[in-house]
C-alpha cells in the first residue's frame, strides 16, 4: 500500500461511515419509536421482520441488493422504468456501498435505540409529556436519555466500515479495510498496511467503544429497567393509517426487496425474440435450476453459515 492509495482509502473510508451514519440513525431511530411507542398497525409482525435481519450476514445482504441494483443485477439489463437506479460505476459505486452499509445497520440501530426508549422511566415520560406535549417529550427527555444510544447506534455503525471489505470488493471501492485485505492477499504487506490497519482500523473502534463503556449505564440497571418497562403507548389518531403505511414500506423495503431481488435474479435469463434482439426475462424453469445447483454445490456454506448467523 503506498502513500497516496491510503489517503484515497482514508476519504473513501471517511465518506463511507459519514453517508451510513446519516442514513442508518434517523431512519432506524424512528423506524425503533414508532414500532415501540406508538400504535401502527402490525408493530409485532413489524419487529419479527427486522429482528430476523440480525442473523443475516452482511456478504448475503450485500448479495441481495447486489442482485438488484448491482453491477450486474436484472436491472441493469432490463427495460424496467426504474432500470437508472442500477449502479454503474464510480461515484455510484461509492453511494451504493454506503447505502447497503447503513441499510444492514438499520435494525441494529432500531434495536439498540429501542433500548434506550425502554430504559426511561415511566414516570418522567407521562410527566413531560403532561407538562409540554410530544414536542416537550421529545426535546427535553428523549433527545437527552438517548444521547449514550445514539453513540452506540454509531459506532455499530462504523464498526463493519472499518473493519468489513465485503460490500467495497464487491463494488471495488478501496477502503482502508479494503486495502488491507488486498495486500494481504497480495503477499504484498507494507509499514502502510499495518500502520493502516490499526491506526485507522482497530484503534478508531477501540476509543469509540472505550468512550460508550465509559459513560453508558450499567447494564444491570438497564435489565432492571426493561423488566419493568410499562410505557404509554403514543396514539396516532387520524395519522395511524398513513404513518402505518409509511413504517410497513421501510420494513418491506428494508427485508423483502432483497429477498425479491434473489428470486428474479435467480430466474434471470437472455432470450431472443422475433426480431432477433436479446432480451432479458425471468423463467420458471431457470429459476428452479439456479436453486437446485446452489443446494447441491454450496450445502456445506448454507449449513455453516446458517449455524454461524443463529449462534452470532
Amino acid at each position: 500500500m503506498t502513500s497516496a492509495e491510503l489517503q484515497t482509502a482514508i476519504a473513501n473510508t471517511l465518506l463511507v461511515s459519514a453517508q451510513s451514519v446519516i442514513i442508518a440513525i434517523p431512519l432506524g431511530t424512528l423506524l425503533s419509536v414508532l414500532l415501540l411507542r406508538t400504535n401502527v398497525w402490525g408493530r409485532q409482525a413489524a419487529w419479527i421482520a427486522i429482528g430476523s435481519q440480525l442473523a443475516v450476514p452482511l456478504y448475503v445482504f450485500a448479495g441481495g441488493w447486489s442482485a438488484g441494483f448491482g453491477l450486474q443485477g436484472w436491472l441493469t439489463a432490463s427495460s424496467f422504468p426504474f432500470a437508472g437506479l442500477a449502479v454503474t460505476a464510480g461515484t455510484g459505486s461509492l453511494v451504493a456501498v454506503s447505502l447497503i452499509h447503513a441499510l444492514a445497520a438499520v435494525p441494529w440501530v432500531c434495536l439498540i435505540t429501542s433500548l434506550g426508549l425502554m430504559w426511561i422511566h415511566r414516570g418522567q415520560d407521562e410527566m413531560a409529556r403532561t407538562e409540554g406535549g410530544l414536542l416537550h417529550l421529545v426535546r427535553y427527555l428523549w433527545i437527552p436519555k438517548l444521547r449514550i444510544w445514539i453513540a452506540l447506534s454509531c459506532v455499530w455503525c462504523l464498526l463493519p466500515v472499518l473493519t468489513e471489505m465485503v460490500v467495497t470488493n464487491l463494488y471495488q471501492v478501496p477502503t482502508v479495510a479494503e486495502q488491507v485485505y488486498l495486500d494481504a492477499s497480495r503477499g504484498s504487506l507494507s509499514p502502510w498496511t499495518y500502520a493502516a490497519a490499526v491506526l485507522f482500523c482497530m484503534l478508531p473502534i477501540a476509543c469509540l467503544g472505550g468512550l460508550v463503556w465509559r459513560w453508558s449505564p450499567p447494564w444491570r440497571d438497564v435489565i432492571v429497567g426493561l423488566a419493568h418497562y410499562r410505557a404509554t403507548t403514543l396514539e396516532l389518531r387520524q395519522n395511524r393509517l398513513l404513518v402505518s403505511c409509511c413504517a410497513w414500506l421501510v420494513v418491506v423495503a428494508l427485508v423483502g426487496l432483497p429477498i425479491v431481488n434473489l428470486i428474479i435474479k435467480a430466474g434471470w435469463q437472455p432470450y431472443v425474440d422475433a426480431d432477433g434482439t436479446t432480451q432479458y426475462g425471468w423463467a420458471l424453469a431457470r429459476w428452479l435450476t439456479t436453486v437446485r445447483e446452489s443446494i447441491v454445490l454450496f450445502s456445506s456454506e448454507f449449513y455453516w453459515t446458517s449455524i454461524l448467523a443463529v449462534s452470532s
